[in-house]
């Protein structure tokens, strides 16, 4: 600023007496003044906030059976349990499968309300500790690596995917959404390093950064960078899956299971032990459609 603009430009001068009033009643005002601002500042983090809180109450009450009734007439998750093992057993007698190292995992709960896992013919074991939250008597929990292929992946070199191939990066998900951003194909010559190959209907989770909590299903065949999980769940719907991957009692298992400071990423190890609550089949599909409906509203207030 030039100064002799300013020692031209005109000040409006009151009588001595009515700047001290001046003076007093702005000191008065600026306390109230400064609280507005506060306030409003408040109010505008709250309306930020809301939806973020909503969404998560929403994921944490579906996969703690809050959301909607359950039915007398569904067949309780234990019975679908008990088929997927079966189904596994068959594989490993027909040789197409590697029995699991210490055996299947079966959880259940006792008269007392109490929940034990038994593993081969090791004698059972209480794991009131590990649950974190009670479930309906329908539902039962599952180890990860009991219900899914966890961090069981099919790569492929780049060059060998095929052109126009949907090729999903982890940028391309927008994070606490479940929402793809954009979908791009692979071109003629373009480099890249090697991919996980992916099929329509599995669960896509991003192991790295999972505070980020980017997890979708995919609605075609493609393939994914190398950050991405691929997962084909038994005996959960796919939506359901994501549902439970996305919500607060994951992100927390996540986040305490990870291995690195600037790129943390979900230790894969870990993720298979992760207890999932499993509920009937049909009880899942009503609370999908449940969450995507409420889920639908919180989207018109953000």
């Amino acid at each position: 600023i030039n100064v002799r603009d300013v020692c031209s430009f005109l000040i409006p001068i009151p009588p001595l007496t009515e700047q001290r009033r001046i003076v007093a009643k702005l000191d008065k005002l600026m306390p109230h003044i400064d609280g507005y601002g506060k306030a409003h500042e408040r109010r505008e983090q709250l309306d930020r906030e809301l939806p973020i809180k909503l969404r998560k109450s929403i994921l944490q009450a579906a996969v703690e059976g809050k959301l909607i009734e359950q039915s007398d007439d569904d067949e309780p998750a234990s019975l679908l349990l008990a088929g997927i093992r079966e189904k596994r057993a068959q594989l490993v007698r027909e040789g197409k499968a590697k029995p699991v190292k210490g055996g299947e995992s079966i959880i259940y709960r006792d008269d007392a309300g109490h929940w034990f896992e038994r593993r081969g013919k090791d004698d059972p074991v209480c794991i009131d500790e590990e649950i974190p939250f009670d479930i309906p008597d329908s539902w039962c929990w599952a180890r990860m690596e009991s219900i899914s292929n966890f961090g069981t992946c099919l790569n492929i070199e780049y060059n060998d995917v095929a052109e126009g191939t949907w090729n999903l990066d982890l940028e391309d998900i927008k994070k606490d959404s479940g929402i793809v951003l954009r979908k791009k194909c692979k071109c003629n010559d373009e480099q890249a390093s090697t991919k996980h190959v992916f099929a329509e209907g599995m669960v896509l989770y991003s192991k790295l950064r999972p505070y980020l909590n980017k997890v979708i299903v995919a609605d075609e065949n493609g393939v994914c960078s190398s950050e991405i999980l691929p997962i084909q769940f038994e005996g959960l719907d796919a939506r359901y899956a994501q549902v439970f991957l996305m919500s607060p009692c994951f992100l927390s298992f996540a986040n305490a299971h990870v291995s690195g400071t600037k790129m943390p990423r979900l230790r894969v190890a870990d993720g298979k032990q992760c207890l999932i609550p499993v509920p009937p089949l049909a009880e899942q599909e009503c609370i999908v459609e449940k969450v995507n409906a409420v889920l639908g509203f919180v989207d018109t207030i953000n």
